[in-house]
């Protein structure tokens, strides 16, 4: 796994001032200067899906860093300076309250086991709970670099965020100007859909011609303080198109056990710029910068509802980078009730 860099351009005044913020001068003051050259698994098979993806975050959130005796001091994305000792987590993501229910008593999805320091490679080493395999065993390698290496790559990093961030703002205040920026709901006759697991039966209604069936792929969700997927494997369903399964929704059930769900506080903790929003679920899109072409196009668009009945709450979500599929899926999750 690389991470890709744009150079950025570096003026006198801002080494100056970069300098000016270095706990040192470089490996003659004792500071060590450590770039993420590979992250992978121990046993070397190939990471797909949420691995993978959780793999790729751990690595945007840890590219880079100074190492002064047994302190760490991160300059990017977040500026923060911590002690080995506190080093436990590549991924920072808590593993939630229902965590314990499936026998993992950790507070993060991944915890690091060690890290082995030589003259010119750092290597920690961690598990990583989310992944269904047997070997949990990861290794992040990180490899020297100079003052000068790490200064330019940060920089280079802060500019080439600046140009994204702008980019991107600009699409959006243009997006809704666009013809075909939401289909309008259409009314139609609305067929039940049963979804039996654990937790007892809940009935949705939902346009004709969509259906059920009980999922068996691996999901990992967390809505605010409310754990899904991962641990409740017999409460996740599908809801499919037929005959063409071209779009579908994933529905958690989930017990609520006296906690609520805040919507704002769920949209806030996430990186997406939401459309439109009601009651009780949202549009949004997540835009994304190309480096190529310096173009910003949509990731993903994401379409959101939850429900309350008695004591479990129902999270129905679907994703798509599909235009025709959006506009569908649009259609469906405006029509989509609780019986």
């Amino acid at each position: 796994m690389q991470n890709r860099y744009i150079p950025g351009i570096r003026t006198l005044l801002t080494w100056l001032l970069f300098s000016l913020t270095m706990t040192g001068s470089g490996q003659a003051s004792g500071n060590t200067y450590w770039k993420l050259s590979n992250l992978k698994r121990v046993d070397g098979k190939a990471m797909y899906g949420a691995t993978l993806s959780m793999m790729e975050h751990a690595a945007e959130r840890n590219p880079y860093f100074i190492k002064e005796g047994d302190r760490l001091t991160f300059s990017y994305p977040q500026k923060k300076s911590i002690t080995l000792a506190e080093f436990i987590t590549m991924t920072g993501e808590k593993a939630g309250p229902g965590a314990a229910a499936a026998g993992f008593n950790n507070t993060y999805l991944d915890s690091i086991t060690g890290i082995e320091v030589s003259e010119s490679k750092l290597v920690v080493h961690f598990e990583y709970f989310g992944t269904l395999d047997n070997d949990k065993r990861f290794v992040a390698e990180y490899k020297l670099i100079t003052p000068e290496q790490y200064a330019k790559r940060v920089e280079a990093d802060i500019q080439e965020e600046k140009v994204r961030e702008g980019a991107k703002q600009r699409f959006l205040e243009t997006y809704k100007q666009r013809a075909a920026w939401k289909q309008p709901s259409t009314t139609g006759a609305l067929k039940e859909i049963v979804l039996q697991g654990s937790l007892g039966s809940i009935t949705l209604l939902a346009p004709k011609g969509y259906d059920v069936r009980e999922s068996g792929d691996f999901e990992v969700h967390r809505f605010g303080p409310f754990d899904a997927g991962t641990f409740s494997h017999n409460n996740v369903f599908k809801l499919y198109q037929e005959p063409s399964t071209n779009t579908e929704a994933t529905c958690f059930v989930v017990p609520a056990e006296g906690r609520t769900f805040n919507l704002q506080e769920y949209i806030n903790s996430k990186e997406r710029y939401i459309v439109e929003q009601e009651g009780n679920g949202f549009y949004a899109i997540e835009p994304e910068y190309d480096e190529d072409t310096k173009e910003v196009s949509i990731e993903n668009h994401i379409f959101f509802r939850y429900f309350v009945k008695g004591d479990r709450v129902i999270f129905v979500m679907a994703e798509t980078d599909e235009e025709p599929k959006a506009s569908e899926l649009y259609r469906f999750m405006q029509q989509l009730r609780l019986k």
